[in-house]
């Protein structure tokens, strides 16, 4: 603070004055401490340097400071202000900003802040309003969609602090979950059977509503040694510590089921027997539904996988897994596009030291895959986007959209894949 500034005098006042008030207390019965007369006080302080100042302030004026001063505390400010209002956020933020920082256009960053913008934790506490909720979500996507940012460097930047910027990142990821469940959920039946038509006009399955695989989202730096780090190293991919989360999308590559929380060294049929989709597939498919997925999860009626060998040799079969690829390679576009958009799921900068750091990486995560749906939805494709498919009508007429799987649905994995693919088989000989 420079000196003999108005703040610093009343400070200074204050100080005397609290050195005064050692020496005017009334002595204790007993003697106690002795009155001093001004003189004497004078001599105490230092006449000579501090005389001045009793004549500039005076006893009662040193007292009516001393009460101002202790009732704001001495840091009285004028009514708090944000930093960045939404109107100057919008203006700041160029369109080009939102394509090399966020990887979106305007229209999506406009429609992700109206999902958010109302959210408690954009609302200041105690009056005081926060900085432009605009800027806040601008800055916690842009730590989601660059890798290895440095937080240091980004706040440098755009002159936020560190602090603050962990801050916007963790309300921002409190807002997108609340609206989780409208972005990601399980089709219902009305929507199963426009996916089962698109899969039966566009790839030839009937009853093909969608496809499943695991990926890996992997950490920045390896979790502590206390929550066994060995158990999340990849060893059998690009190599890392990190998750490997089961991912169930449909035909327009939005996720509709997942499960988090996996090492990344559990294989993808350990994770898939654990989930809900395979423990209570009633609850989730009717009768002759089923997904696509590789040959490293288990076979069931909800579950199809290519041929392995030696029957993968015959004719036939090598036929079913070559148009299988076809459809089950969405899933693959799905697993790039998550981790090309939201570069930091491929080094999540968040520290494992504990159990509560567990979660903080499963609520980033399932933030990069609301986004994902959100963006899916909007048509704002990414690089990785298979823009060469183009959905076509289904033929309300056509038999085939009827369930005759259905009396034959309760089979064996092995049985209900030889029926998909004899079904395949007579469609396309018909076609």
């Amino acid at each position: 603070m420079p000196k003999r500034s108005q703040r610093w005098v009343h400070l200074d006042g204050l100080r005397h004055l609290r050195y005064l008030s050692i020496f005017l207390d009334d002595a204790d019965d007993d003697g106690g401490r002795p009155m001093l007369g001004p003189d004497d006080l004078l001599n105490v302080l230092g006449c000579s340097e501090h005389g001045d100042r009793f004549d500039e302030y005076g006893m009662p004026d040193l007292i009516d400071l001393s009460c101002i001063v202790e009732l704001t505390r001495w840091n009285h400010r004028a009514p708090y202000r944000a930093q960045l209002s939404d109107a100057l956020a919008q203006r700041a933020i160029t369109d080009r900003m939102l394509q090399a920082w966020c990887h979106m256009n305007r229209t999506s960053f406009d429609y992700i802040y109206s999902l958010i913008r109302k959210h408690p934790n954009f609302i200041g506490t105690d009056g005081r309003p926060q900085v432009s909720c605009k800027m806040q979500l601008f800055s916690a996507l842009a730590r989601f969609c660059t890798r290895n940012l440095s937080v240091t460097k980004f706040g440098e930047t755009f002159k936020i602090s560190h602090g603050s910027l962990l801050t916007y990142s963790e309300r921002v990821i409190g807002a997108l979950l609340a609206v989780e469940g409208k972005f990601i959920r399980w089709p219902n039946a009305a929507r199963r059977r426009r996916l089962r038509d698109y899969g039966l006009s566009e790839f030839g399955f009937q009853g093909y509503i969608g496809n499943q695989d695991g990926t890996h989202f992997y950490f920045a730096k390896a979790p502590a040694f206390c929550c066994f780090p060995e158990a999340y190293y990849d060893s059998m991919h690009s190599g890392g510590y990190g998750y490997n989360v089961l991912l169930t999308s449909d035909h327009t590559g939005s996720i509709i089921h997942y499960a988090l929380g996996w090492p990344g060294s559990v294989h993808d049929c350990i994770i898939q027997q654990a989930t809900e989709l395979f423990r209570k597939s009633d609850k989730f498919f009717s009768t002759g539904e089923y997904l696509f997925a590789d040959t490293g999860f288990v076979r069931t009626s909800t579950c199809v996988i290519p041929y392995k060998e030696p029957a993968a040799s015959q004719p036939l079969n090598n036929a079913f897994n070559h148009a299988m690829r076809k459809g089950r390679c969405r899933i693959e576009h799905v697993n790039a596009v998550v981790k090309s958009r939201f570069s930091s799921c491929k080094a999540i900068p968040v520290s494992i030291l504990s159990g509560e750091d567990h979660t903080r990486v499963g609520e980033w995560i399932r933030a990069c895959l609301i986004l994902h749906n959100i963006l899916v939805q909007l048509k704002d494709e990414w690089e990785f986007t298979d823009k060469k498919s183009k959905k076509k009508r289904v033929d309300r007429d056509d038999p085939l959209s009827d369930d005759s799987l259905g009396e034959d649905g309760d089979v064996t994995g092995e049985a209900f894949q030889r029926m998909v693919r004899d079904n395949w088989h007579d469609y396309v000989s018909r076609k």
